[in-house]
C-alpha cells in the first residue's frame, strides 16, 4: 500500500509560489496535505498566501503554525525569535504590515 503525501513550509508570502504548488496538489490529488509555518512574514503578497492556504486548510490540509507565524499573530517575538537579544525593527515592521 502507497500513500502520496504532499508537505510544504516556509511560504513567507510567496503566493505565486503557494498558488502553483496548490494547482498541482489539485492535479495529483495526495492522500494528504501538511503544511509547516512561516506562512507569510516577509513575502510580497501575505494576504494572498494566507488566503491560498485557508483553501488548502478548508480543504483538508493540516497547517501548523511557524515562529514568524507566533510573531504575526502574537506579536510574540520572545516566543518566536528565543536565540535573538533583540529582533531586528525590520521584522517587527513586517510582522506589522502582514496582518
Amino acid at each position: 500500500m502507497t500513500a502520496k503525501i504532499a508537505v510544504l513550509s516556509d511560504c513567507h508570502g510567496n503566493a505565486a509560489a503557494l498558488d502553483a504548488v496548490a494547482k498541482a496538489i489539485r492535479t495529483e490529488r495526495p492522500d494528504a496535505v501538511f503544511i509547516a509555518g512561516d506562512l507569510i512574514l516577509n513575502g510580497p503578497e501575505p494576504v494572498a498566501t494566507l488566503d491560498l492556504v485557508r483553501e488548502l486548510d478548508a480543504a483538508g490540509a493540516k497547517v501548523v503554525a511557524g515562529n514568524t507565524d507566533i510573531a504575526v499573530t502574537d506579536f510574540d517575538f520572545a516566543a518566536a525569535f528565543p536565540w535573538m537579544e533583540e529582533v531586528p525593527d525590520s521584522i517587527r515592521e513586517a510582522s506589522a504590515d502582514s496582518v
